[in-house]
């Protein structure tokens, strides 16, 4: 009987133990600074009249993350800097490069993107409370640009501030309320000045990674080209975010997700699928 007993005690020993070491929130240290690496592939094919088209796009970045304070609420400042930007579009009709390390190619926006940085207030669970600082962002580009209607006119979108937050969100906002291990939330995302509905499933795999299943909507109108662009798509979202145990700072977030649907221009319908998948490391540098 005592064995019995025994073994009952250490396996609720180890279960009370793996829950209290299951990473909830974040624990920053002030003056730290993370490295973050974005490689994105995304490919979109189109049937236009008849005839198959396929864009693809490789996105490349580095940006540098400083925690700069917590206040008494806990929650941190951080500041996001872009260090580079690379984005390579290429499609039967056009190629165009976009890159901060040789602004003499594409329109010469990204040689102006170069260490530009806003900050952020997020709370220690990651829920983005305010960001601050585009409006100086915006303006130092511009008058970097002056002259340049093509590139001046990517400024407020790519530093607009729903689209900001939706980024800083996918990137940050992954724990829970409270104690589950599995829990779910609705949200309108901004991507490329669209909105886009998502309902998220989150799950723990373990005490430090969590999966992320969306389903994902997008019924919206953006211009292309001086073009209004109706959008009818459906799809999902598969992400996992690996954590530091300690911190709960991510070291990796990987997503792919697969959208397919119809779009409607200039009296076309136009079907398309989206594939995009996304690898983000996270590495401490101080």
């Amino acid at each position: 009987m005592k064995k019995i007993y025994t073994s009952i005690f250490v396996l609720l020993l180890f279960s009370i133990s793996a829950h209290a070491f299951q990473v909830n929130n974040f624990n920053l240290k002030v003056g730290s600074s993370y490295n973050i690496e974005v490689n994105q592939s995304q490919e979109i094919s189109q049937i236009i009249m008849g005839n198959p088209n396929t864009i693809t796009t490789e996105n490349t970045s580095l940006e540098l993350l400083d925690v700069e304070s917590v206040n008494a609420d806990g929650n941190y400042t951080l500041r996001l800097t872009v260090l580079k930007q690379r984005t390579a579009v290429s499609s039967p009709m056009m190629s165009m490069v976009e890159d901060t390390e040789d602004p003499s190619t594409g329109s010469g926006l990204y040689g102006a993107l170069k260490n530009s940085s806003y900050s952020f207030l997020m709370s220690n669970k990651g829920e983005i409370i305010s960001i601050s600082g585009l409006d100086e962002v915006k303006e130092s580009v511009k008058s970097q640009l002056s002259g340049n209607l093509q590139a001046l006119s990517q400024v407020d979108v790519l530093f607009n501030e729903d689209m900001i937050r939706s980024t800083l969100e996918l990137r940050f906002s992954y724990f829970p309320e409270s104690q589950e291990m599995n829990w779910s939330e609705n949200k309108t995302m901004t991507m490329n000045a669209m909105p886009i509905e998502m309902a998220t499933k989150y799950s723990y795999e373990n005490n430090y990674t969590i999966k992320a299943a969306s389903e994902i909507t997008i019924d919206a109108t953006t211009v292309q080209m001086g073009t209004n662009v109706e959008l009818d798509l459906t799809g999902n979202q598969d992400s996992f975010y690996r954590l530091n145990e300690v911190t709960g700072f991510p070291t990796s977030f990987e997503s792919v997700n697969n959208i397919i649907g119809n779009a409607a221009a200039a009296g076309m319908l136009i079907p398309m699928t989206i594939e995009t998948d996304t690898k983000t490391t996270f590495t401490l540098q101080n």
